[in-house]
């Protein structure tokens, strides 16, 4: 066996030991178990025999509070370790608890917690409120300023600066190429200011709500800047329409992949 290859065996070993020891935790921690072996407290005995932190430790009992009335969640914990529940231990009920585990067990990390808060989002809509204003003073001088006024015209000067700022947008390219044409990809993501559209985490991906595959084209309408969780929800299915607005998916409560889709994740799984 080389080094590498020692090593990743024993760091899987690892990992799945100190899963076990997490699970543990709280009932050791209920019965007082660390009392009885003479440490000061459970964070004592979790750090001296198990490596554990603090902060961990924390975790992993808050965790388990959430879910200790749930058997579903209890399943999944046991088989995939308290971190794959920890996107749905709050938010979860008794009554919807196989649901949140159904989706612990078949989404990615990513997508879980994204489908999380855009479930969360959906629950609660936000009232649409009015865009702050702020008010900015320039010096400038006298005929620059009646230049200004002029081109201004009957506009309000929100309007004005708003059209000066507007890029113009660039028209679609249809290709057999899926690389995104410079230009496009500059403008949509100035639209989100490099962001994700529906999150505010840095937007990794340029994503084709009209697929690519069926498409043969890059739409500037239809590109949409998107974090790693997101694009895995699109292309699972869970988003009821990704046309909808910046910040307004929304999520089904079942996968409903295309065609094309099932591709993407039979080739993102290798």
């Amino acid at each position: 066996m080389d080094l590498h290859q020692e090593f990743v065996t024993y760091g899987s070993l690892a990992l799945k030991w100190r899963r076990k020891c997490e699970l543990l935790l709280s009932e050791i921690d209920r019965k007082q178990i660390w009392k009885k072996k003479n440490y000061a407290s459970i964070y004592e005995y979790a750090a001296k025999l198990a490596g554990m932190s603090k902060a961990r430790v924390d975790d992993c009992l808050r965790i388990h509070r959430h879910i200790e009335d749930k058997p579903a969640l209890l399943e999944v914990a046991n088989k995939k370790g308290l971190s794959a529940v920890r996107p749905v231990a709050t938010i979860s009920t008794r009554e919807d608890a196989g649901f949140w585990a159904d989706k612990a067990i078949n989404l990615p990390k990513n997508a879980l917690e994204k489908y999380v808060q855009t479930y969360r989002a959906n629950s609660c809509p936000r009232t649409e409120s009015q865009p702050e204003k702020v008010q900015i003073v320039i010096d400038l001088d006298s005929a620059t300023a009646a230049k200004l006024q002029k081109m201004k015209g009957d506009l309000s000067w929100n309007e004005f600066i708003s059209g000066l700022m507007h890029k113009e947008k660039p028209e679609r390219v249809k290709t057999e190429s899926r690389y995104i044409p410079a230009e496009i990809k500059k403008y949509v993501l100035s639209l989100s200011g490099g962001k994700c559209a529906q999150c505010s985490r840095k937007a990794d991906v340029l994503h084709h709500a009209d697929r690519f595959a069926h498409s043969h084209e890059h739409n500037p309408d239809t590109l949409l800047p998107l974090c790693e969780g997101h694009h895995q929800l699109a292309h699972l299915g869970y988003i009821v329409s990704e046309q909808d607005a910046f910040g307004k998916w929304r999520v089904r409560d079942r996968a409903e992949p295309s065609a094309l889709d099932l591709k993407w994740c039979s080739y993102q799984r290798g």
